[in-house]
Formats: C-alpha cells, structure tokens, sequence
C-alpha cells in the first residue's frame, strides 16, 4: 500500500480492519482466504523492515513464538514476506487484555471475591504457558497486563514474544531498547 494507506491484503490474507499497533509492528483482523478462517495478521511496516535488526527480531519473534503448543499461548500459524513486508499470522483471540480489564472500576463488594478467584485461577493458567515456554527454552521478558488477553471462554492467554529470547540464541536487544 502506498506510505500511510492500509494494505488491502497480503499474501494469502486479505486485510478487514486494524487492531492494534505495538512497538514492532500492526496487527489486523485478516481472513486466511486459503484455510477459510479469520487470524490476526501482525506486519512489520516497511519503513521498520528495512532495518535488519528489526526484520531479525520479528522472525525471531515468528518463530518462537510459533515453536509453542500450549493453550494459554496464543499459536503463530505461518510467516511471510510479500514486496519487502514481512509479515505472520496468529490465532484471533476475542477478548480484552487484562490492561482493558485493569482500566474498569472494580465489581461490587458481593461480586469481588468471585473475581478474584477467577483471576487468581487464570494467572494460574498463564504461570503454566509460562513454564512451558521455559521448557523449550524461551524466556518471555516482557510480561505485563497488555500482553495477556482474557479470551471469551475466561482464558488468560500470553501474547507477544517479540522480546521473548530462546536459550543459547544471540541477544538482539538490550536493556533501554525500544
């Protein structure tokens, strides 16, 4: 797409609307015309791209987190480079981050406890995406409240390994880093 258009599509994706923009790129809505289904779509701008150090970290980032099967980590299913703009795609989680959570006033006194359970139960559920991610090696480093989504059926799942660092690999980033 022109510089400051949204592109229409992307390989075999075809673009629906924005989402979000993070620190390493923006994600849409996008249908997977191929398996005829709906995924997140996280794309590196080409201005971002052309820097090899980006691009490295958002392949690394690829495959990572596509390296894990957990539920509550949330699945990379393919990666792809199309004029020069790198791109992969996830599963679309409805939900909200606990960040949109946090922003909400507090339940009322009768109904506290039975959230706090609730919470208390899902994070309980994300420390086990976590430790299965330890087990292969990865290390998240950027765990916080909007990089973890409460899905439609209450499961906190973890997004957003792009500072995440596999054991023995080379740093790519560094403390201060943006």
């Amino acid at each position: 797409a022109p510089a400051g258009r949204e592109p229409s599509s992307l390989g075999d994706y075809v673009i629906r609307r924005r989402l979000g923009r993070g620190g390493m790129g923006v994600v849409y809505d996008a249908w997977q015309v191929s398996m005829d289904r709906r995924v997140a779509l996280k794309v590196l701008p080409a201005g971002v791209a052309a820097d090899s150090k980006a691009y490295t970290r958002f392949l690394r980032e690829a495959r990572v987190a596509g390296s894990l099967n957990h539920p509550h980590v949330v699945p990379v299913y393919g990666f792809g480079v199309e004029s020069n703009v790198p791109y992969f795609s996830m599963e679309l989680v409805e939900g909200e981050t606990l960040a949109q959570i946090l922003r909400r006033p507090p339940p009322a006194a009768e109904a506290f406890q039975a959230h706090c359970l609730r919470m208390a139960s899902a994070f309980a559920e994300v420390s086990d995406g976590l430790q299965h991610a330890h087990s292969k090696g990865v290390v998240h480093r950027d765990i916080k409240p909007s990089n973890l989504i409460l899905d439609r059926e209450g499961r906190l799942r973890i997004l957003d390994f792009g500072l995440a660092r596999l054991e023995g690999q080379e740093a790519l980033t560094a403390s201060g880093d943006f």
